[in-house]
């Protein structure tokens, strides 16, 4: 590639007339390019469309599954498709490092152009890289989105990842915390456009077999599974057997709900431990439709305002009278929900199931607006707490469509390495964004870590302007 300095026009050189064929680099990337282009294909068409708006590879097989049930999982996860997998991964990765490498020497070449006032050309002063640590894809192989995005969110809790990635036991090969490993260990290895998370998928599917096959299922429903597991296999491998696994120490909190009879007082509390997941609703008027033909336009509300209608005082009277065992009888009481102890991570799963007026089950489209920094959770503690209950964003999943059935999972993310800011992961593409558009989103899930009451306040992304023009390559990606 060169770049006329009068004209101002790039041009680019045939591969085969301006390298030998044996002439390659040290990732022999570039006889992958060659590859791909002696074979006439784009990166686009390595992979095909999905119902979800993703592009998958596995829309020859299901067509298996209709029929051969089981024998279909076995033939997608073989080691032959396993195979072709990696190597269209590689090819991806290949052409896309090249793609960006080129544009970035342009793009410097331009710069330098412009700021000697067109008197010469220099080449870079520094090597660009094109891949960045912790902004790799995942591809979606039908219907996977689900995954993909809560696999991005739990690699960007900082406190997980340091704990998985440096964990020296995980379990045996193939055990759901040793493939999360090695995905988190090659997501942010800086070394890949895109990975296929076969693996992790085989493992989910044989983990929970509710979850099997290419239809879409709830994120939420997922994490809840995996933190689950991932408990269940920390804690076997825990020495002594008796000490308390990360899983617990960054997950577990504590709901206590207290009950006090009216007439004399009396008071019955009760604690319910929850690992990570906290549903938290969306206010009463947001969550009635006039139908699904004549759907009402609904107002904003905040975190603050989902937290306050889901953390409420409940009145208990007529039918939902509390039986006192002080006064042996049904009296009208008060029931207070509080958070006994808040985790170092906290996952909010907004509750957007509401009710046509037929009485059908239909998605809220309320947008929840939440904040990147600063989530006090003080208005709901039971007690004083002796840490902190701040709690700055880690990750945000999406879920676009109209149903609560169908649609399309996506994640935003923060990428805490050298503050490089926001990004959004839709699947096997990643886009540099802004906070705007992260706070314009309708969230689904939401993931808040435990503000260190000896830290300051992370740095807000787009302050951050090295690495956001370092990491902007995530935006040119066509996918």
């Amino acid at each position: 590639m060169e770049l006329n300095e009068a004209g101002h026009k790039v041009y680019c050189f045939d591969a085969a007339a301006a390298l030998p064929s044996n002439m390659d680099n040290a990732r022999g990337e570039i006889y992958l390019i060659r590859r791909l282009l002696s074979q006439d294909l784009e990166v686009a068409r390595v992979t095909r469309q999905t119902p979800s708006g993703a592009r998958s590879p596995a829309a020859k097989w299901r067509k298996v599954n209709n029929v051969h049930g089981f024998t279909f999982h076995a033939a997608y996860l073989s080691k032959q498709a396993a195979a072709r997998r990696k190597r269209d991964d590689l090819l991806y990765t290949a052409s896309y490092r090249w793609r960006n490498l080129i544009l970035f020497k342009c793009f410097a070449s331009w710069k330098d152009i412009w700021t000697t006032k067109f008197r010469t050309m220099a080449k870079p002063s520094r090597r660009l890289n094109a891949l960045y640590p912790g902004n790799t894809g995942l591809r979606n192989l039908g219907n996977t989105c689900y995954m993909n995005a809560a696999l991005q969110s739990l690699s960007h809790v900082t406190l997980l990842k340091n704990a998985v990635m440096s964990a020296s036991t995980v379990g045996p090969p193939g055990a759901l915390l040793w493939e999360l490993k090695h995905v988190m260990q090659r997501l942010w290895s800086g070394k890949y456009a895109a990975l296929s998370p076969d693996a992790i998928l085989a493992v989910v599917w044989q983990t929970f077999p509710t979850l099997a096959g290419f239809k879409q299922q709830d994120c939420d429903e997922l994490l809840r599974h995996l933190l689950d597991s991932m408990r269940s296999g920390a804690a076997s491998v825990v020495d002594p057997p008796l000490a308390r696994c990360f899983v617990d120490a960054l997950f577990e909190g504590v709901v206590v709900r207290t009950i006090t009879c009216n007439r004399c007082m009396h008071e019955s509390s009760t604690n319910e431990m929850f690992l990570g997941v906290l549903s938290v609703d969306i206010p009463t008027p947001h969550r009635v439709h006039a139908g699904r033909r004549r759907r009402v336009a609904t107002a904003h509300c905040s975190m603050i305002d989902c937290l306050a209608t889901t953390f409420a005082a409940e009145s208990l009277q007529r039918d939902a009278q509390y039986f006192c065992s002080n006064c042996d009888a049904k009296q009208d009481a008060v029931k207070l929900t509080q958070l006994g102890a808040a985790p170092p991570v906290i996952i909010f799963h907004v509750n957007r199931t509401g009710w046509t007026a037929d009485g059908e089950p239909d998605k809220i489209p309320t947008h929840v607006a939440f904040p990147e920094r600063g989530l006090d959770l003080s208005m709901i503690m039971a007690a004083p707490p002796r840490t902190s209950t701040v709690y700055d964003l880690d990750a945000a999943i999406v879920h676009e469509g109209r149903t609560l059935t169908q649609g399309h999972y996506t994640a935003y993310a923060n990428n805490a390495l050298g503050g490089a800011g926001w990004f959004h992961f839709n699947d096997h593409r990643v886009h540099k964004c802004t906070w705007k558009d992260v706070a314009s989103a309708q969230a689904y899930l939401l993931v808040y870590s435990q503000r260190q009451t000896n830290s300051q306040p992370r740095p807000h992304g787009s302050q951050c302007c090295e690495a956001s023009v370092r990491a902007t390559h995530g935006a040119m990606d066509s996918g």
